[in-house]
C-alpha cells in the first residue's frame, strides 16, 4: 500500500504539472524513489531532507550514464518547485539546474559533433544490417501457410510488421494501445488509446493520441508508406484482435508501451546479440536517410573556411530570421 507521504509529493506534483502526461508523471515519481533508494536503502520515502545533502545526491548517480543523471535533476526539478517553498529549497534547486545545465551542454556538444557515445558505438548497426534482419525473417515467413497459421508464426511476423514500420516510420512506442478502426469511424476518438486506420483508398494511417508530448501536439497523424501496404494486408488477415498491435502471450489484447520497447529490444538482441532499443532505431533511420546530406555540408563548411558547428549556427541563424 502506498504511504500518505508518498501520495502527498503526487498529489503536490500532479496540480503543480499538470500538463505533463501520466508517462512523463510515472517517470518522475519512479526517479523520486530510485534516488531515494540508492540513499537510504529502501522506497519506502518518509521525507525529502535527502534531496538537501547535495554530495550524496550527485555522488548516488555519478556513475550512470550522462543523459541518466539529466533525468535525475529533471526529476529534482519537478519535485523542489512542487513540494518545496523555503529559501533554503530555492537555493538547493538553483544548484541542481546549474548542473543540469552542464549536462545539457554536454549533450549539445556531442550532437553538434555528430558523435556517438561509446555504449551507442558498442550497439550500433548500419541500415544494411538492419535489413539483413528484414531478409532473414522474410525468408521464414514466405514458408508459412497463412490459412493454418500456428500462434508462433504470427508472432514472428508481428515482430516483421514491427521492424519494417521503424525503417520508413521512426516514432516513438506509440504502437502501444492502438486500436483497428475503419476510416469512417475517425471521430470523436478517445485519447486513451492510438489507432491505425483503414482509409477508403485502400492505403493506412496511424492517428496518435495517446503518445509522449500530448499535451503539446494533441495529435501525430502518419500516413503509412505504401510499401508497407502488402504487408499489412496480409498481418490484418492473420489478426484477429481489435487491436494493431497485440501482446505474445495474450493475442487478443493490445501491448503495452513498455511491453513493446522490451518486445523490440528482444528482437535484435536474438538478430544482432546488442542492445537496440527504440531511440537507437530513430537515431539509425535518421543517419542513414540524411547522411549524404550531412556530407554535403561539412564539405560545404570546409570550402567556406569555417567548421560544420559554425554552418549549422548559420542554419540556424537563418531559420530564426524567416518572415513572411
Amino acid at each position: 500500500m502506498e504511504n500518505k507521504f508518498l501520495e502527498k509529493i503526487k498529489k503536490n506534483f500532479y496540480n503543480t504539472f499538470p500538463q505533463l502526461s501520466e508517462s512523463s508523471r510515472k517517470i518522475v515519481i519512479r526517479n523520486l524513489l530510485l534516488l531515494y533508494k540508492k540513499i537510504n536503502g529502501d522506497e519506502n520515502i518518509k521525507s525529502l531532507n535527502f534531496i538537501y545533502n547535495k554530495n550524496k545526491v550527485i555522488d548516488s548517480i555519478k556513475d550512470l550514464n550522462y543523459l541518466t543523471q539529466r533525468n535525475y535533476y529533471h526529476m529534482l526539478n519537478y519535485i523542489i518547485k512542487s513540494n518545496l517553498k523555503s529559501e533554503k529549497s530555492k537555493k538547493i534547486l538553483e544548484f541542481y539546474l546549474s548542473k543540469r545545465e552542464e549536462l545539457n551542454n554536454q549533450y549539445n556538444t556531442v550532437v553538434a559533433k555528430n558523435e556517438m557515445s561509446e555504449k551507442t558505438q558498442k550497439n550500433w548497426i548500419t541500415m544494411e544490417e538492419y535489413d539483413k534482419i528484414l531478409s532473414r525473417i522474410k525468408l521464414v515467413i514466405d514458408s508459412f501457410d497463412y490459412d493454418d497459421i500456428k500462434p508462433k508464426e504470427s508472432t514472428l511476423f508481428q515482430k516483421y510488421l514491427i521492424l519494417n514500420i521503424y525503417k520508413y516510420h521512426p516514432m516513438r512506442l506509440d504502437l502501444h494501445d492502438m486500436k483497428i478502426i475503419d476510416e469512417k469511424d475517425d471521430k470523436d476518438l478517445s485519447d486513451d488509446f492510438n489507432y491505425f486506420i483503414k482509409l477508403d483508398n485502400g492505403n493506412f494511417r496511424f492517428k496518435i493520441l495517446n503518445f509522449k508530448t500530448k499535451k503539446k501536439h494533441k495529435e501525430i497523424i502518419i500516413d503509412i508508406n505504401p510499401k508497407l501496404n502488402d504487408i499489412i494486408n496480409k498481418y490484418l488477415k492473420i489478426n484477429k484482435s481489435e487491436f494493431f498491435i497485440t501482446q505474445e502471450r495474450n493475442p487478443m489484447l493490445p501491448i503495452k508501451k513498455q511491453a513493446l520497447a522490451n518486445y523490440i529490444s528482444r528482437i535484435f538482441k536474438k538478430y544482432t546479440g546488442k542492445d537496440i532499443g527504440v531511440n537507437m532505431i530513430r537515431k539509425l533511420v535518421v543517419s542513414d536517410r540524411f547522411a549524404e546530406i550531412d556530407k554535403e555540408q561539412k564539405k560545404l563548411a570546409k570550402e567556406m573556411g569555417h567548421n560544420y558547428k559554425t554552418q549549422q549556427n548559420y542554419l540556424k541563424y537563418s531559420d530564426e530570421n524567416l518572415s513572411y
